[in-house]
Parts: C-alpha cells; sequence; structure tokens
C-alpha cells in the first residue's frame, strides 16, 4: 500500500518543530516560509511572543508503507481521527480532483499540525460508485484500526509480545479475507 500525504505544520519560533529525516524531506518536497498564525500573537496572553514570529512546515507526497511508518515516528506518533472529512482537493492521490482522506491529529503542544492522508492501495479500482464507497470504508477501517491507540509501525514490540503477535495475527487474517479487494 502507498500513501498520499498532504500535511502542514505551524511552529512557534521559539521551538524546533517535527524533525524530518533527509529521504522524508526529499520524497514530500518540504518547504518551509510564514506561518498563517502569527494572527494568535495579535490576540495577546503568554504565548503572543511564540507566535509573533511563526513559521510553517509543509509538503506533500507519496510514500511506501516503511517511509508512512518514518514520518509518523518524525511527528510523534499522531493518531487517525475517526471522522468524515471533505477530503484532500488535488495532492499527489489524485491531482485532477477530490480524493478521499484520513486527519491524523497530533498532540505535541509545541506545534500545530495538519497532516491529511490518502491510503493507496495497490490492486484495480472497484468499477461502479457503490463498490468504490464500501472499498474506502474497508480501507479506511482498516487503517484506524492500524495506527490507532499509539501502535508503532516501526517497533510493535514496545507493547509488549502479546500485542505485538495480535496485531500480527489481525493483518494475517486481514489478508486472507483479501480486505483490500472487491
Amino acid at each position: 500500500m502507498l500513501f498520499s500525504v498532504v500535511f502542514s505544520v505551524d511552529v512557534p519560533a521559539d521551538c524546533d518543530g517535527p524533525t524530518l529525516r533527509r529521504s522524508l524531506r526529499r520524497a514530500l518536497g518540504v518547504t518551509r516560509s510564514a506561518s498563517e498564525l502569527r494572527y494568535l500573537a495579535d490576540e495577546g496572553g503568554e504565548d503572543a511572543q511564540r507566535w509573533a514570529r511563526a513559521y510553517c512546515i509543509s509538503g506533500y507526497g507519496v510514500l511506501t508503507r516503511s517511509q508512512f511508518a518514518a514520518f509518523l515516528e518524525d511527528f510523534d506518533h499522531p493518531e487517525p481521527e475517526d471522522c468524515q472529512t471533505l477530503g484532500t482537493l488535488g495532492g499527489p492521490a489524485n491531482p485532477y480532483g477530490i480524493a478521499p482522506d484520513i486527519n491524523f491529529r497530533s498532540d505535541n503542544p509545541e506545534w500545530i499540525a495538519s497532516i491529511r492522508v490518502t491510503p493507496i492501495p495497490e490492486c484495480k479500482p472497484p468499477g461502479t460508485p457503490e463498490r468504490a464507497e464500501r472499498a474506502w470504508q474497508r480501507v479506511r477501517s482498516a487503517i484506524l484500526r492500524h495506527y490507532a491507540d499509539g501502535w508503532d509501525a516501526a517497533q510493535p514490540r514496545t507493547y509488549g509480545p502479546e500485542y505485538a503477535a495480535a496485531v500480527r495475527r489481525e493483518i494475517a487474517r486481514a489478508k486472507k479475507r483479501a480486505v483490500f479487494r472487491d
């Protein structure tokens, strides 16, 4: 499976923000610009100075499963939100229209991140809109289960051998059921 990723992270001036590996920066075409959240400085308060010179890191691209696991690790393991989104307009998964996506939430207090992910199964697309919707719901459910609760795809043993074995069994069952095919 491939993952189309579109992200934007607003970082206050006194923070380094997420440290993306060099290979991910190239794969995602990462750019840095002035943050649009500088208005937070105008609101005053204790964080006003932090946001006065804020900057934005953004990028998009298609990642392999191992690159996606590294991306999540670099962002302190954001979790997928079980909510309906309007999708991603354009982007690497569908440059000419809207692609369904999954929003990943980062609970890091140092930055504000927006991460939109469109999984791209490596199989033949369904023929009808109804089949496409059912296929998307199956893929979406699998992604929510797989990446929920802080599960680290790169290091499943951090949750103990029982948890890692349960995850491997679930993945094997999903492959047998052909979760990603009609």
